[in-house]
């Protein structure tokens, strides 16, 4: 079978274990993907589960670049001839159905956030004629969270449409474990030394990419606010810029977090558990996502999180249990910007809720186990082949 996806980042921080498990049971796992990835920094293990493919496929909705891709996309597919493609994104989507895959073999996709559900205007039209007819070549259209389901409803979506059970992709529960059951506090403080943070610091966390619409300025904003206020409080920005979408920052805010000596950016990170096992709120007010991992994760070790009421995080954080959904603020910066601060500053000052907040969190971290996902994924893989559908004729 094939896994295509626009970049092996995807692969190799959310998919591998699914093509491990794959081999695991006879399958045979090619995947394609670009060979462009979203930062320099990353790097990935050896050990990938899957004969790997190079196209250069876009992460946007360039129509040139779709076009470009697809000749060779279609020939890779011609030699591998396999019994079943899975397209992961809305983009990989559109690569898919200009290259007309679905006459070769069967197709499905898992869409991880429908673009045009948060686009504006003319954009917004333009993306939604093309997710329509990409999804409608799709055998059927895996969908990860309430909000894109009920969205192909109300804008009358063609074709199947099928809502996970489990929490898409989750996370790696025996790397993601407890805060208090992970390594030594002796370990922990060397840890924290090692990014020149007091063991009185009260840190906070940014996870993701740092841009725009994942809220990443008003992140900075309202901890440069809250560092003006109280020394003690230091934020860890776990992952890079990219370079296709804007970070929401000026050029003068950008040098200003630069020498901010109350921010430790680490990069790309392959231990992200061993940094979230040091921070005691994760701050993420994404504007849209599928199902946000780095919620998850955080969930799961019992660290609460702040985030907004938007598609795919206000489906994972509890607000009042685990963490804080600040309603309706949407993206007016100065608004945004003091009621991130504001929940802030409540966790820096109530421990004891912070305390309450991540017990709660751990008692649900079961549900996060990523293995609840590649179960169902595997089941409908091999119902597909059972079933033995034969791909259909196109124009």
């Amino acid at each position: 079978m094939v896994l295509l996806m626009p970049s092996l980042s995807t692969y190799s921080v959310f998919l591998r274990e699914l093509g491990r498990r794959l081999q695991l049971a006879g399958w045979e796992v090619h995947l394609i993907c670009s060979v462009e990835q979203v930062s320099p920094e990353q790097h990935f293990s050896s050990e990938m589960f899957a004969t790997i493919h190079l196209i250069k496929l876009p992460r946007g909705m360039n129509l040139w670049q779709h076009l470009r891709a697809a000749g060779p996309l279609r020939a890779t597919i011609a030699e591998i001839a396999p019994a079943l493609v899975h397209v992961h994104t809305a983009a990989a989507a559109v690569t898919a159905a200009i290259a007309r895959l679905r006459s070769m073999c069967p197709v499905i996709g898992t869409i991880h956030g429908i673009n045009s559900f948060q686009s504006r205007g003319f954009r917004r039209r333009m993306i939604l004629l093309a997710e329509r007819w990409a999804f409608a070549k799709l055998q059927t259209t895996y969908l990860v969270n309430r909000a894109d389901e009920a969205y192909v409803r109300e804008m009358r979506f063609p074709g199947s449409y099928v809502r996970y059970r489990s929490l898409a992709l989750g996370c790696d529960l025996s790397r993601f474990k407890p805060v208090h059951q992970m390594e030594a506090a002796a370990e922990k403080e060397r840890a924290r030394a090692l990014l020149r943070l007091s063991p009185n610091d009260f840190v906070f966390a940014f996870v993701g990419r740092q841009v725009g619409f994942k809220g990443f300025a008003n992140v900075i904003r309202a901890f440069t606010a809250l560092a003006a206020e109280h020394e003690d409080v230091k934020l860890l920005l776990i992952g890079t810029r990219d370079h296709l979408h804007p970070s929401g920052l000026s050029s003068a805010e950008h040098e200003a977090l630069r020498r901010n000596p109350a921010v430790r950016a680490v990069g790309w990170r392959d231990d992200v558990e061993s940094l979230l096992a040091i921070t005691d709120v994760n701050v993420f007010p994404s504007e849209r996502e599928g199902l946000p991992v780095n919620v998850m994760e955080s969930l799961a070790m019992g660290v609460p999180v702040i985030t907004i009421q938007s598609r795919g995080c206000e489906e994972l954080v509890r607000d009042g249990v685990d963490g804080r959904v600040i309603p309706g603020i949407r993206w007016v910066k100065d608004l945004s910007t003091s009621c991130l601060t504001f929940e802030m500053k409540a966790f820096y000052r109530d421990r004891e809720k912070l305390r309450r907040y991540s017990a709660n969190a751990l008692m649900r971290r079961a549900e996060f186990d990523r293995c609840h996902w590649i179960d169902e994924q595997i089941k409908i893989y091999d119902q597909l082949v059972a079933q033995g559908v034969e791909p259909r004729t196109e124009s």
